[in-house]
C-alpha cells in the first residue's frame, strides 16, 4: 500500500469518526441510552398502574404525547445543550457528549446495583465507575459507537410495548360522553353518594359489634337513621378495582384495567345522566364524563403537566437511589399522585386534592336545595393515610423521624407493638375527624331538605389493617377481615327509624339497591343484587380481590371477630370518651396526676432531643396547627435508658407511652399530648422515666432563641452558642411545600473534624424557633469525605405554613449547633425560595 492510499485510509477513518461525533449519530446515541436510562425503566413501573394516569386526567392524544417526551424529549434537550456548546468549541461540544454518555451509563447502572442488594457507597461507586468507563470507551471504540447506533431502534420498542401490551394503552382510546348510553328512565330523587376511603368497619365498632357512639356519635347517628348493613364487605382491597365495583354493579375484572368510562361505561352517572345534574368529586377514578359533571376539572393543561412530570420525576428517583437516599424523598406508595406536593390549588397556595379536609368543605358547599334532581358524589380520601388529623380538624406535624423513615444512630431494635398503637391511635384521631365532617354532612342535607327526600349513600371502598407484621392492605388469612369489611350505610328518601342487616351484601350489590330504591330498571348485567329485597337468598360465601392474585373466599356470615377490633379492645379497652384513646396503657393510672405526688429525681447523663420542642413556648389555641404530637429521642452515655415514658403539661401528667425503638444509646418516641391541655402562650411541657407509680427520672429540655445583641443563640439555661460563621458546614436543601408543610431537610456537620451537628435551630422573623434533632441519614456525604462518622447529619422537619401566616418566604432563619458554637446555613437549590427576595 502506497502512502497515498494509506493517507486517503487516513482521512476516510477520521471522517468517520467525525460522523460518529457528529450531531447526527450523537442523537441516535443519546436516543438509545435515554431509552434504557430512563424510558424504558419508567416505563415498566408505570405501566403497571394505568391509575397514576387516570389521577392526572391524561389519556387519548395527551398519553401519548407523554410517551414521546419520555422517550425523545430527555435526549433532544441533551442535543441541544452539545449543539450550542459546538458553536463555541467542537471540542467543548465533544466533551458534553462524553460526559451525557457517562451519565446516562450511571443511570442505567444506577437501578441494577441497587436491586443486586449494594449498599449505597458501592451503588454510587459502581455506577459512577461504569460511567466513566463507558465514557472511554465510547471515545475511543469505533465498536462501542456503532453498537449504540444499533441500539437507537430500541426506545421505539419499549414505547410501542408500553402502549400495547400494558393497562396504560387502553387509555388512549378514550370514550367520549356522546357514545355511551344514558339510560333514559327518568327519576326525581336526589342522591347524595360519599365514599370513604381506607376505612375498616372495625375502627367505628365496640365489643358488642354496634357503633362506638361515644367516639363516634355521627356514625352512630347515621345508623339510628338508615339501613346499616353491618356484613358488608369489598370486593378488592385496593381503590381502583373496587370502587367500578360499587358504580356498576360488576366484579372487578381479572386483568387490571383502568378505572375509567372507557372500561366502565356501564356505571351510576350514565344510568343518571339522562335525568339528574351530576356534581361528582372522584378521586383514582374517571367513570363520569366531563359533560356530564357540573365539577369537570377546570385547572388547565399546564397544572396537570407539571403534576405529571414532578411525580415522574419523584418516581424515577425511588427507583434509581440507593435505598438511603430514597428515603428521604416524598413517598410514591401512599397515593396516585401529587408526591411533591402537586395537584389542584385552590387560589391560596393550598392543595385542595392533599388536604382532603377542604376538598370536602368545598364538595359541602355544592349541596344546595334545587328543584332538579341531582347527584352528589364524593370520593372522600380520609380516613386515609397520611394520618395528620386531631378530632377537632386541627392538623399536626407528622415526624421525619418515625421508624420506618430514618432511624437514629444506635437503634438495635424496633418495637413493633407500640408502633402499631400509635398507628392505631393517630388512625382513631383522624377516623374522629371523618365523624366530625359526617355530622356536618347532615347538617346540610338537613338544612337544605335533602336528608329527608334524598337517597344518601355511605359507603367504605376498603379497610386496613394494624397487625404487626402484616401488610396494611395485601389481605392474608390474618387480617382479611380487617380489610374486607367496611362500613355501609343507606337511607331511603323519608326514612325516620333505621335497622341493621346482617345480610351477605358485597360492593357489587350498592349499584342495583340504589337503582331499586330510584325505581329504576338497570340497562346492563349485574354481578351484584339488591339488598333491600329480604326474600331474595343471600349468597353463601365472600369474594374479596388484591394484588396478591385470586380472589379469596370467606364465609359469608357476620363474623364474631376482627383483629383491629380485638387489638383496639386490648390496647384502649371499652373506651368511655376520647380520653382513652389519648392515655392508655399499663400505667395510664399515672395520667392526670399531679407532679407534686411523685417523687422526682433527675437524669444529668440522658439528653432528650425533641423535634420542635419550643413550640411549646408560644401556642395559639386558636390556631389550625396543633403541637400536640411530641415525637424525638433520648440520647445517653451508655447507661440504662428508660423503655416507660410519662408526659406532662403544665404540671400535670397527660399521657404515658412505650417507646418506638431503643438500642444501648439512644431511644425514639412518639406520643400525643391532649390539644385541651394547652393554652395560649408558654406551656411547660416535660419528659420522665418511669421508675414506678410514685417515682419519676426526670430529663431536662431545653428551648433556644436568637439573641441579635449578643450574636448568639441562647439557651434555655442561658448557655450562649455564639455565631461563627464557617465553623457548621452544611445547608437546607430542599422544601417543598405539601398541602400546609413545607417538607425541610438539609445537612449540617463540621467536615474538617468529622462531627455533626447537634442541633438545628428554626428563627421565624416574630422570634418563634423550632428546633430539629440532627441524625437522619447522609450517605452521600459520609461517601464524599470518607468519614463514616458523617452517615447521620442529615435533619429533617415539616414546618407549618401557619406558623409563617401561610407564607414561610423570607421569614426563616437556620442555625446548626454544633460544641460551643453556631453557624447559620444557607438556603440552597429547591429551599432557596426560603431567602428572603
Amino acid at each position: 500500500m502506497n502512502a497515498g492510499e494509506e493517507a486517503g485510509r487516513g482521512r476516510s477513518a477520521s471522517l468517520h469518526q467525525e460522523r460518529e461525533f457528529g450531531l447526527g449519530f450523537g442523537t441516535l446515541h443519546l436516543f438509545a441510552l435515554s431509552g434504557f436510562a430512563l424510558a424504558q425503566p419508567l416505563f415498566d413501573v408505570l405501566g403497571r398502574e394505568a391509575t397514576f394516569f387516570v389521577e392526572h386526567d391524561l389519556g387519548g392524544a395527551e398519553l401519548v404525547l407523554f410517551v414521546l417526551l419520555l422517550v425523545g424529549g430527555f435526549p433532544l434537550a441533551l442535543v441541544g445543550i452539545e449543539a450550542a456548546l459546538s458553536c463555541v468549541s467542537r471540542r467543548l461540544g465533544r466533551a458534553a457528549r462524553l460526559v451525557f454518555v457517562s451519565l446516562l451509563v450511571a443511570l442505567i447502572v444506577l437501578p441494577v446495583a441497587k436491586r443486586a442488594g449494594l449498599g449505597g457507597r458501592e451503588t454510587l461507586a459502581l455506577a459512577l465507575a461504569s460511567g466513566g468507563l463507558a465514557g472511554v470507551l465510547y471515545a475511543r471504540w469505533t465498536l462501542a459507537r456503532s453498537f449504540l447506533s444499533l441500539l437507537a431502534c430500541a426506545p421505539p420498542v419499549f414505547a410501542l410495548m408500553f402502549l400495547a401490551t400494558t393497562p396504560v394503552g387502553r387509555l388512549v382510546s378514550t370514550v367520549q360522553a356522546a357514545d355511551v348510553v344514558v339510560s333514559a328512565a327518568p327519576s326525581e330523587t336526589t342522591v347524595v353518594f360519599l365514599v370513604l376511603d381506607e376505612l375498616p368497619l372495625a375502627g367505628l365498632l365496640e365489643r358488642d359489634l354496634t357503633i362506638d357512639e361515644e367516639l363516634f356519635p355521627n356514625f352512630a347517628r347515621l345508623a339510628a337513621d338508615s339501613l346499616w348493613l353491618r356484613n358488608a364487605t369489598a370486593n378488592h382491597a385496593y381503590t381502583n378495582q373496587v370502587v367500578p365495583a360499587l358504580l356498576t354493579g360488576r366484579l372487578p375484572a381479572q386483568q387490571r384495567i383502568p378505572p375509567t368510562l372507557r372500561e366502565h361505561p356501564d356505571n351510576l352517572f350514565a344510568l343518571l345522566a339522562g335525568s339528574h345534574r351530576i356534581v361528582a368529586d372522584e378521586v383514582a377514578t374517571r367513570l363520569c364524563a366531563p359533560e356530564w359533571n357540573s365539577l369537570a376539572d377546570e385547572g388547565g393543561a399546564a397544572l396537570r403537566w407539571e403534576g405529571l412530570l414532578r411525580d415522574v420525576s419523584l418516581v424515577f428517583l425511588h427507583m434509581a437511589l440507593p435505598e438511603a437516599l430514597a428515603t428521604r424523598l416524598p413517598p410514591v406508595s401512599e397515593t396516585w399522585g401529587g408526591f411533591g406536593g402537586g395537584g389542584d390549588d385552590d387560589g391560596d397556595g393550598l392543595d385542595t386534592r392533599e388536604d382532603a379536609t377542604r376538598q370536602f368543605d368545598a364538595f359541602l358547599g355544592q349541596l344546595a336545595a334545587d328543584a332538579e334532581p341531582t347527584l352528589y358524589y364524593l370520593h372522600l380520601m380520609l380516613p386515609h393515610k397520611p394520618w395528620n388529623r386531631l378530632r377537632n380538624g386541627k392538623r399536626y406535624a407528622e415526624s421525619a423521624r418515625l421508624v420506618g423513615k430514618g432511624r437514629s444512630p444506635g437503634i438495635v431494635r424496633l418495637n413493633p407493638e407500640v408502633s402499631s398503637e400509635l398507628s392505631m391511635q393517630r388512625f382513631l384521631f383522624q377516623l374522629g375527624h371523618v365523624d366530625r365532617l359526617l355530622g356536618e354532612l347532615m347538617e346540610r342535607l338537613e338544612a337544605t331538605g335533602l336528608y329527608e327526600r334524598a337517597l344518601v349513600v355511605v359507603a367504605g371502598d376498603h379497610g386496613a389493617t394494624f397487625e404487626p407484621g402484616h401488610h396494611r392492605r395485601n389481605p392474608d388469612p390474618t387480617t382479611v377481615r380487617d380489610i374486607l369489611h367496611v362500613p355501609l350505610f343507606l337511607k331511603l328518601p323519608g326514612q325516620r327509624a333505621g335497622r341493621v342487616s346482617d345480610r351477605n351484601v358485597e360492593s357489587i350489590d350498592v349499584l342495583p339497591s340504589v337503582a331499586e330504591a330510584l325505581g329504576l330498571e338497570v340497562p346492563w348485567k349485574l354481578d351484584g343484587v339488591s339488598f333491600l329485597d329480604d326474600e331474595r337468598a343471600a349468597r353463601p360465601d365472600k369474594r374479596i380481590g388484591s394484588k396478591a392474585g385470586l380472589p379469596m373466599i370467606l364465609d359469608g356470615d357476620l363474623p364474631r371477630h376482627w383483629p383491629l377490633l380485638a387489638r383496639r379492645l386490648a390496647t384502649f379497652g371499652s373506651a368511655e370518651g376520647w380520653e382513652d384513646i389519648e392515655a392508655f396503657g399499663p400505667w395510664k393510672k399515672l395520667v392526670g396526676r399531679p407532679l407534686a405526688d411523685f417523687r422526682i429525681s433527675a437524669a444529668t447523663s440522658i439528653v432528650p432531643r425533641v423535634d420542635g420542642y419550643s413550640l411549646f413556648e408560644g401556642v395559639d389555641t386558636a390556631s389550625d396547627f396543633s403541637v400536640s404530637f411530641l415525637r424525638g429521642r433520648l440520647v445517653g452515655d451508655g447507661t440504662p435508658l428508660p423503655t416507660r415514658l410519662a408526659f406532662s403539661v403544665n404540671g400535670i401528667i397527660r399521657t404515658v407511652s412505650g417507646v418506638l425503638s431503643e438500642g444501648p444509646t439512644v431511644v425514639e418516641c412518639g406520643v400525643f399530648l391532649p390539644d385541651a391541655a394547652f393554652r395560649d402562650g408558654r406551656n411547660d411541657v416535660r419528659i420522665f422515666g418511669i421508675v414506678d407509680e410514685d417515682e419519676l427520672t426526670a430529663f431536662e429540655v431545653f428551648t433556644y432563641r436568637l439573641d441579635v445583641e449578643v450574636g448568639a443563640i441562647v439557651r434555655s439555661d442561658g448557655r450562649a452558642y455564639p455565631l461563627r460563621p464557617g465553623v457548621v458546614d452544611g445547608g437546607v436543601n430542599a422544601a417543598p411545600v405539601r398541602a400546609t408543610f413545607a417538607d425541610v431537610s438539609g445537612w449540617a456537620a463540621d467536615l474538617v473534624g468529622g462531627r455533626p451537628a447537634d442541633l438545628v435551630v428554626f428563627v421565624f422573623e416574630d422570634g418563634l424557633t423550632l428546633d430539629v434533632p440532627i441524625g437522619l441519614p447522609s450517605p452521600a456525604l459520609a461517601d464524599q469525605t470518607g468519614q463514616r462518622a458523617l452517615r447521620k447529619s442529615a435533619f429533617g422537619t415539616k414546618v407549618p405554613l401557619e406558623l409563617g401566616d401561610g407564607d414561610l418566604t423570607g421569614k426563616l432563619r437556620a442555625f446548626a449547633l454544633l460544641g460551643d458554637s453556631a453557624s447559620e446555613l444557607e438556603f440552597h437549590g429547591p429551599a432557596a425560595w426560603l431567602r428572603a427576595p
